[in-house]
């Protein structure tokens, strides 16, 4: 998959996950919600990843939150999936394996 909202990189076993929106304060979308699920399912089968260090490209801010421009044009359900997909995506940051990293 191609990020278009994050950049990956590992340097001899340190990660760096990006978060690449600058413009929008890095708000999260649903497009970088699913990218980040598919990047953390990279680290997670990459036993040469040991750390993770997660930043926010830009001055201004790590994260803003959800993107509340996108938001507002979801309906309950479209709401719903996109609140699983980003604690699913939290959860498995949290509890990413011992061995493979640690977040």
């Amino acid at each position: 998959m191609a990020y278009n909202n994050i950049k990956f990189v590992n340097e001899d076993g340190i990660g760096i996950l990006t978060i690449s929106r600058p413009k929008a304060l890095n708000a999260l979308n649903t497009e970088t919600v699913t990218e980040l699920n598919d990047c953390v399912g990279k680290i997670e089968a990459d036993e040469s990843v040991k750390v993770v260090i997660i930043t926010g490209e830009g001055a201004k801010s790590f994260v803003a939150g959800a993107d509340i421009v996108e938001m507002s044009t979801k309906n309950p359900v479209e709401g719903r999936k996109f609140g699983k997909i980003s604690q699913d995506t939290f959860t498995r940051i949290e509890t990413c394996p011992a061995g493979h990293c640690s977040c």
